[in-house]
Formats: C-alpha cells, sequence, structure tokens
C-alpha cells in the first residue's frame, strides 16, 4: 500500500512540483553501507537523475556512429602529440598487417591496401573517427558518409589534427532512412565498416519504434555491398545484442552464441533494434549466400580518448563524475572497451582468416560504475572529492524508471554482472585488449586535454 502510494506521489510531483522538491521528498528511502538515499543526497539528486538518463542514453548509442553534424572548419597541420594519437590507434592494425595472409585472402585482397577504399558510415561518430584514423594510418583510403557536407568538413579536421592524411579521405552526403547517395558510397569500395545507426534524444514509448530505420537502414548498405563485389562488411552490433533475457544468474558470460531476446519487458527500444537489426543482416547474408562476406563486432562500454571536444556517448559519463555533477553512481557494471582497441579489431576484422560469418566480442574486462570512479580519484586525486562512489539502492533506480523512461532501461542491468572472453578474438586479429581502467583514465584525461573538463 506505502508502495502505490509512493508511486503515485513521484508521478504527480514529477508533473506538476519541481525536480527538486521531487528528489527530496523521496527521503523515506532507506540506506546502508555505501549506499546513498535520496534523502541524504539533497540538492543534488536531480544531478543523479540527469546522470542516470545520460547513462542510459549513452549505454543505447554505445558508440555506433552518430549522425549528428559537426562544425565546419579547415584542417589544420598535424601535430607531433597528435602523430602519437594516431600511431597508438593504428599500433594493433600495423600487427594485424604483419601477420601471415591465408591462400584466400591473398586472392581476395591484394597486397597493396594503398589502392583500397573502406566506405564508413556514421563517421561522424566516436568510434567512426577512430575506425577511420586507424584506416588512413594502415594506408587504406577511406570514403565517410555524413548528413551533410558541414559534417565532412568537421571530421576531416579532427583527422588532420591527429596526423592523418586526409587527402585519402572523401565524403558522400547520405543518411540510412534514404536509397538516395548509397550506390555512390560504395561505387569502387572493397570493404564497407558499417557503424551508422538511429539514436533517440528521448528514449521512445514504443519499443519497436527504431526497428524500421535500423533494420531497413542495415539492409539498405548491406545488399548494395553484397552487389557491387564488396570483399566484406564489417558491421557495429553492441554487446546489448548479446547480454539480455530473462533468468540471467547474479553473474554470467557473454559468448557469440548470446542473442538479447527482443521481447524481454526490461529493454529498451535501442536495445531491441540493435538486435532486430542484427538478426536482419544474418538472415540477409544468409539468404543471398554471402555469410563469410559479413562479420559483427560487439563492443562493449566504450571509453578511452576523445579526439575532438565532443564528448558525447559513454564518455559523457566519465565528465559526470570529474565535474561532481552527482553524488552517488548506480549499482551497475559493464565489460568495458578502449575505443583505440576497438577501432583496431574493426579494421582487422576486414581481412582476419576466419572472421568471416562470426560475431567478435570487443571488450576486457568488466568495470562498475564504483570501480570506474574509483580509477578515476586515483588518476585526479585533484578531482577526488568531486568523484562520487557512494552506491545507489536498486530500489531507487526501479522507483525512478516509473516515472522516466530513460531510467526504466536501466532495469535490465541491476542485479547482474556480465563478464566476458573474448580471447577468441585476439587470437584472431592480433588485438590485445588494453586493461579496462586504462580505457577509464584515457577518457578522463581527453576530456582535460580537449577543454570538455576545465
Amino acid at each position: 500500500m506505502h508502495g502505490l502510494l509512493l508511486l503515485s506521489l513521484l508521478r504527480f510531483i514529477k508533473m506538476i512540483i519541481s525536480p527538486l522538491v521531487f528528489a527530496t521528498l523521496t527521503v523515506i528511502i532507506g540506506h546502508a553501507g555505501n549506499e546513498v538515499t535520496v534523502g541524504h543526497l539533497g540538492g543534488k539528486a536531480l544531478a543523479w537523475l540527469v546522470f542516470a538518463s545520460l547513462l542510459s542514453l549513452s549505454r543505447r548509442r554505445l558508440l555506433v556512429g552518430s549522425l549528428e553534424p559537426g562544425k565546419a572548419g579547415q584542417p589544420e597541420l598535424p601535430t607531433a602529440a597528435a602523430s602519437g594519437m594516431a600511431q597508438s590507434s593504428a599500433d594493433a592494425v600495423t600487427r594485424q598487417a604483419r601477420r601471415p595472409v591465408g591462400k584466400r585472402e591473398k586472392e581476395s585482397t591484394g597486397a597493396n591496401v594503398m589502392s583500397e577504399v573502406v566506405l564508413v558510415t556514421g563517421i561522424s561518430g566516436f568510434i567512426a573517427k577512430h575506425v577511420a584514423l586507424a584506416l588512413l594510418g594502415a594506408g587504406y583510403r577511406v570514403r565517410g558518409t555524413v548528413r551533410d557536407r558541414s559534417a565532412g568538413k568537421a571530421v576531416a579536421d579532427t583527422l588532420a589534427r591527429h596526423g592523418a592524411d586526409v587527402a585519402m579521405l572523401d565524403f558522400v552526403v547520405t543518411d540510412l532512412t534514404r536509397d538516395t547517395g548509397w550506390d555512390e558510397a560504395i561505387a569502387g569500395c572493397d570493404y564497407v565498416q558499417h557503424l551508422a545507426s538511429p539514436f533517440p534524444i528521448e528514449a521512445p514509448a514504443d519499443r519497436e519504434s527504431l526497428v524500421p530505420v535500423a533494420r531497413e537502414g542495415t539492409l539498405r548498405v548491406l545488399r548494395r555491398a553484397f552487389a557491387s563485389g564488396v570483399r566484406r562488411v564489417v558491421e557495429t552490433s553492441s554487446i546489448v545484442a548479446m547480454m539480455y533475457r530473462a533468468g540471467r544468474p547474479a553473474r554470467f558470460s557473454v559468448t557469440e552464441q548470446d542473442w538479447t531476446d527482443p521481447e524481454w519487458a526490461p529493454l529498451s527500444a535501442y536495445i531491441v533494434s540493435k538486435t532486430r537489426a542484427e538478426r536482419a543482416a544474418w538472415e540477409a547474408a544468409d539468404a543471398a549466400g554471402d555469410r563469410e562476406r559479413l562479420c559483427t563486432v560487439h563492443p562493449g562500454f566504450v571509453l578511452g580518448p576523445l579526439l575532438d571536444a565532443k564528448s558525447g556517448t559513454s564518455v559523457d559519463v566519465i565528465r559526470l563524475f570529474l565535474t561532481g555533477a552527482y553524488p552517488a553512481v548506480p549499482k551497475v557494471a559493464y565489460p568495458v572497451v578502449d575505443v583505440r582497441d576497438l577501432a583496431a579489431v574493426h579494421v582487422a576484422a576486414m581481412r582476419a582468416e576466419g572472421a568471416g560469418g562470426r560475431r567478435l566480442i570487443a571488450a576486457g574486462e568488466t568495470l562498475s560504475m564504483r570501480d570506474m570512479a574509483l580509477a578515476l580519484r586515483e588518476a585526479f586525486p585533484e578531482r577526488a572529492r568531486k568523484i562520487p562512489i557512494g552506491q545507489l539502492p536498486d530500489t531507487v533506480v526501479r522507483l525512478a524508471g516509473y516515472v522516466d523512461r530513460q531510467l526504466r532501461s536501466l532495469r535490465g542491468d541491476l542485479g547482474v554482472t556480465p563478464g566476458v572472453d573474448a580471447s577468441y578474438v585476439t587470437a584472431m586479429t592480433c588485438v590485445a585488449f588494453r586493461p579496462s581502467r586504462e580505457a577509464v583514465v584515457a577518457a578522463g584525461r581527453s576530456l582535460f586535454e580537449h577543454g570538455v573538463v576545465a
């Protein structure tokens, strides 16, 4: 009875009274140990709600290719420091290029990557820019899809600052919702890196609402790629297409054979769309007899350094840690991957023997939000007092989910700790995943370097 009364009260307060009053009136939630009550949080409770919403949004995006337009600008001359970033992004790619290539690969890929063209869809996204940087560093020609020309100029500007030869880079204006531009984009390409994916600014009420664009956009790219003779399509899926279903134990390991159940009630529209789009991709590849020409990459929680000041995606979580924007963290945990390693997996998967027809998990060790906070406290002791290590009870998150769709999508992450074993990916691609805490700290350091955090 008290629970129903509380939910009714929360709904009323959210609609009628200020969010700050909403936060302070939830003082009835108790605490124990490290758990922090919303009542104890006082005026900062609103910031927690903002954080959780951003966390939910960033996980749904998961660093798939952003289609947001960037700022126009002319490429600057690369600096020595920027060249170092390009080198670190390309290290694992270089190791992969040196490995022996099987007979079938030799026949299909040729010896000179300088003449090979790779299409990168959604090139303005966080992951996609790193993939483009690694490809250019390895000697490929890169063609990126953007929604408008100004976004292309912004990407070229960013990549040039990090030492890329942007003379090897060009752009085509198109997006996943239309046919126009895709024939031009794919013409003459040897490989396709498909990273573009629709994402919502707010969680849609209809969990199936993103499926048509995600699925049809993927099929639009795949069908043209297969018809044009592209050697391999590397599609960025997500670990979210693998790890969600009813009846999971408190600790479990995600495997290549696992699939998210899109009918499971706690799922967000984004997770449903990623799962159904990947299913459709494999079905299309099988129907065309081209399964070996498709490979999907499944990143975990993507951190690591930014290439520019656009801090959208998961790195926003680290920004909020460092700025003291909220006083506590939810008790959730995710397998983490450094974006530089993720980019290297994408590039290696184009030619790696045995990668065709496989689902490659790209993630290392699992960290909780509290683990990330502790790593940041150690790396940036001057910020320690701002970085929260208290944990909110699951009850708070669950109750808040009844009145906020963004928070509701966290329900599937409460009470479980997923792990991964990506050793088969390392064996196949020669990409060894760096420690997850290193990715956390690298993300934080880049936020300072780009002036996102003062």
